[in-house]
Parts: C-alpha cells; structure tokens; sequence
C-alpha cells in the first residue's frame, strides 16, 4: 500500500489493519524547508501514536524506540511521544525498570559514520560540511529543553536548566549528554550513542515501526518511508528483523556518552587564523577527491552490475543450473565470468599466507568468507556471485600499490558486502565469520570499523 502523505487531512483513524507494509512520502519537490519535517512530526502525532497498540509479542519491549543520525529532522515528534509514555507509564504505575521506556540511540559524532554521512549530503549538494559534533548538539539541546518542560509541568519535581559553551561542542554534548542522563529516567527516557552503520532510522511506536533510509547524498526525510505494522502471526517478519537490528545495538554496541578522539580538535576556537585558513583549504582538496573517488566508485559498481547480469544471462542459456540458492564455489557453469575454473585459487592463490604458529592473515581470512558465502543458504545465486566479486576485489585491492587507492577500493568492496549481509540475521554463520573477519581485513588494509 502507498500514501502520499502530503495532504495531511486524510482520515486514517479508522485504519485497523494488523498487520502490513504501507509506504509514505513525506517530502514533495520544491517544498520549503521544513515542510517535510512538519509532515513526518504530524503523522506519528496524530497517526502512528494513536493506531500503536501493546500486544503480547512487544509486551517485553520497550513503548518507544527512535534511532536516526541526530534527529535534527524529527527532534519535534518527542513533544507527543514523551507525552503517550508517561500517561502509559502512569496507567500501569511504572516507575522504573528496563521496560516502559523511550529509547534513544543517535551516531556518535565523533564516528566516522556520521563524518561521513555530513560530507556525503555536504558533497551532494554542494554546501558547506555541517560539522557532526554542532548537529549532535542542537539535537540535545531540543531534546533537553523539551524534557526538562515535561518533567516541570508534569512531575512535583523542578529541575535546573542545563547552561553550554557558545563554541565547545565536544564539551557541550558530553554535558547534554550527562544532563538527559540524570533526568530521563523521571518519564523513562534513555539516550545512548552508536558508531555502526544501521539500516536507517527507525521510530519504534510499540507494534508499529515507521522506517527510513539512509542513501548517498540524500536526507533520509526526503526519500520514501514504509510504516511496517508487526505481524503476530509471522515470526522474524521485517518488523522483528529491525527490531532485533535495533536491540543488538543498544544492548551490545551502544554507549552512554561519545567517544573522544583525542587527535581531533578539542574546540572550534582553539585553531589560529592561519590554521583554519589551511584547514580549509585541505578540507576543499579532501572534497574533490572524494567527489573523484565516488563517481569512481559508481563507475566500478555499474562495471560489476553489468558482469553479474551477463553471468545470469549465460547462466540461463545454459540452462545448467539447478533451482537451489546453493552451489559449488568450483561450479564452472556459475561462475566462468567472475573468476575463471577454480575459483578460490583465482580470488586467493597470489595473496600469502600465514604459518600455523602466526594469527591467520588476509589469505586465511578471505578463505573462510568465500566458504562461508557459499554454503549460506539464505543467499541467492546473484547474491552470491555479486559477494565473491567482492571478495575478488578486496584480494586485488591487496595488491594496488598505491594505499590511498588501495583502501578506497577495500572499502567499496566492504560496503557492498555489509549491504548485501544486512538482512542476515546476528546468528547466521556467514555473519559470525564476517564479524571475526572483518576486524582482521580493516587492521590490514588500514581501515576505520
């Protein structure tokens, strides 16, 4: 089902259904700014707070989950939701505990996802790179405001107001930070940071999930959004499979305040005029080459999406194929276009390997992911045959003499195989030998996680 939710006065409150996927646009060319933000907040006010129901499959999870980059587009939907949580909360006389809560998880500014998130819609749209720390800031302040307003009007206690530095930024998030930790847990509010690459945002109301995307060069508010209803009937649906997305990360990757890198600038105002001069201009040099690097990148994609589809395409005529999402990594008929005959030996046989008294090395580990891509049945052909040109080009990669291409080309190859890993579940056998690869291929191609 698809809405266009840019007529606001449609009637939905009488939508009952229990289950389904319905996909919404929020934003429309040529809006002003804000339009779309002022569209999302209203559908989750009056729409997606009003149809969530408890049921027994979200009775052990929490009333309200949110996860974006900085909420910076959605900060406002807080005002209802904090609101619906605590006349739960008072319904149930809840005070305290691990369940009826709101649960915040934002990107770490400091993290090299959210550095580069700013650059890619900074790049795309030729503006100045909005610095991740200041949006982090802006974010927690709306937050900070609107729950100390709640808890005075609404709670017989009053608390302080919170007070920042004009130009600190770092300083200003920790102390944010600090301040909705001490006070949120008077509605059930709880803010933590994250730093892997999540799905896209998620608004968890209950037993409905209103889900974004997160993409190149675009704001997610201006892509589509599916508002998905969670199925009781249908275990591990895509309602459960984000929702797992989101408690693996808060219970196991999440963390209470950023973390600090200490080589970065500690405050804005602490670089000198000639120093911020050459900031500057290094910062427009590292924008062209990334501009460079990306339209390299999509050359590179399109060239494996035209090799994948002539490998299906020979595939067919050849009608030798099996109807099975399983085959033989040595399976000529499947994979002559990607590698040649024995397919292992060409992705591995140049790269060294290690003794048995050494820690495995790329050769080792490569090995094991090509095994585990192969003998992963939730996989289709096309994926799997796309995940070991990946593989392909993170061994050739290995091999490029110059470190700066080198690492580009691994971390193209890397993005694509965690896109096509990322509707795996955390128990999948391919996703435990990816998560014990993977810090090992980062370390040797001199990678950030």
């Amino acid at each position: 089902m698809y809405l266009n939710y840019l007529n606001q006065d449609q009637k939905w409150l009488s939508y009952q259904a229990r289950n389904g996927i319905i996909r919404i646009q929020f934003y429309n060319e040529g809006d002003l700014d804000g339009d779309a933000k002022a569209r999302l907040k209203h559908f989750i006010d009056n729409i997606g707070i009003s149809l969530s129901s408890p049921n027994p499959s979200t009775e052990n999870r929490t009333y309200f989950r949110l996860l974006d980059t900085s909420m910076n587009d959605s900060v406002d939907i807080l005002d209802s939701i904090i609101t619906k949580c605590s006349e739960l909360r008072n319904e149930e006389n809840i005070e305290d505990g691990d369940l009826r809560k709101i649960k915040i998880l934002l990107a770490d500014p400091e993290s090299s996802f959210a550095h580069q998130r700013a650059k890619s819609i900074a790049n795309a749209n030729d503006e100045e790179i909005t610095n991740p720390l200041k949006k982090t800031q802006n974010a927690l302040e709306a937050i900070s405001r609107k729950l100390r307003q709640h808890i005075n009007q609404k709670y017989p206690v009053t608390i302080e107001n919170f007070s920042i530095n004009a130009t600190d930024h770092r300083n200003n998030v920790v102390t944010l930070a600090e301040y909705i930790k001490n006070h949120g847990k008077t509605c059930g509010l709880e803010l933590k940071f994250y730093s892997e690459v999540p799905s896209g945002p998620m608004y968890f109301l209950r037993n409905i999930l209103i889900q974004g995307r997160f993409c190149s060069g675009i704001s997610a508010i201006k892509l589509p959004w599916m508002a998905i209803i969670n199925d009781l009937g249908c275990e591990n649906d895509l309602y459960d499979i984000f929702s797992n997305e989101f408690d693996e990360i808060w219970d196991n990757l999440a963390y209470e305040l950023p973390k600090y890198n200490s080589d970065k600038v500690t405050s804005d105002n602490s670089l000198t005029l000639v120093q911020a001069l050459e900031e500057n201009k290094r910062l427009k040099q590292e924008n062209e080459r990334l501009k460079q690097e990306k339209k390299e990148q999509t050359q590179r994609i399109e060239n494996l999406n035209v090799t994948i589809n002539n490998t299906s395409t020979n595939t067919n005529k050849a009608n030798t194929v099996t109807d099975t999402n399983s085959f033989s990594v040595g399976d000529n008929n499947q994979l002559t276009n990607v590698a040649g005959g024995d397919f292992k030996n060409n992705i591995i046989g140049n790269l060294p390997s290690t003794s048995d008294s050494q820690p495995p090395g790329i050769r080792e580990g490569l090995e094991q992911l090509i095994d585990a891509v192969n003998e992963d049945d939730s996989l289709k052909k096309h994926q799997k045959v796309q995940a070991l040109n990946q593989l392909k080009e993170m061994a050739s990669a290995w091999e490029d003499n110059d470190e700066e291409s080198k690492k580009g080309r691994f971390d193209t190859a890397k993005m694509i195989l965690k896109t096509l890993f990322s509707a795996l579940g955390p128990t999948a056998n391919l996703i435990k030998v990816w998560n014990l690869v993977e810090p090992l291929l980062n370390k040797t191609f001199n990678s950030e996680n």
